[in-house]
């Protein structure tokens, strides 16, 4: 995810433009994040941003919340301090995160878990059950499928309207698009109270909340 980052930091806001059925209600859909933060959270709570890529999200938190940014990207950490001056961001990757253990009140994230394997995305939230204390919760709005069987289903409606630009962007290889049905099986193993809502064709907002 690294080299990824790097190479499109810059151009990011371009790239969500340019890809406006991936990245449909972009803004929005921040904007709900960041409603369901603060929502869910005070001024006290310990928030940490995973992947906040340009700080899009972040922004939006930063005069209310106080917000430690995960970034594995050089790239997108520097266009993130400079959108958000005095931020937090610490060079790391999703999974091995460098906080304590219960040590976090909320984790967020937006649009950055697609980017990652399934068995990479299984181990973050493993060591997000790490950092979080009790009550912890987590907050992700990401590119995702209902379930295999949506998947397959939207992939034969592209194919048979011959919108193979859309297909190459399913099949691109450095992306791991989540099943919502899964996500919600995993976080439980966890001991995660999972709840969620579609909010496009392809994004889904969840909350997953520990007792």
């Amino acid at each position: 995810m690294d080299d990824y980052g790097n190479s499109w930091a810059e151009a990011y806001e371009l790239v969500v433009q340019r890809n406006g059925w991936l990245y449909r209600d972009y803004a929005t859909i921040l904007r709900e994040v960041a409603d369901l933060v603060l929502e869910n959270t005070d001024v006290e709570s310990r928030i940490v941003e995973l992947g906040l890529g340009t700080a899009n999200l972040t922004e939006l938190l930063l005069d209310k919340r106080n917000v430690v940014g995960i970034e594995p990207s050089g790239g997108m950490a520097r266009v993130a301090r400079r959108r958000c001056p005095g931020i937090c961001v610490v060079g790391a990757g999703l999974k091995g995160l460098p906080l304590r253990t219960g040590s976090v009140d909320a984790v967020v994230s937006a649009y950055a878990w697609h980017h990652l394997s399934a068995e990479d995305r299984l181990d973050s939230i493993g060591e997000m059950r790490r950092v979080l204390g009790r009550g912890g919760q987590v907050i992700v709005a990401d590119i995702m499928f209902r379930d295999a069987r949506s998947e397959q289903s939207m992939r034969e409606q592209l194919q048979k309207a011959g919108e193979e630009a859309k297909l190459a962007l399913l099949d691109d290889e450095s992306e791991g698009y989540p099943l919502f049905s899964e996500l919600r099986v995993e976080f439980g193993r966890f001991g995660f109270v999972f709840s969620g809502k579609q909010r496009t064709e392809l994004v889904w907002l969840f909350r997953a909340k520990l007792a």
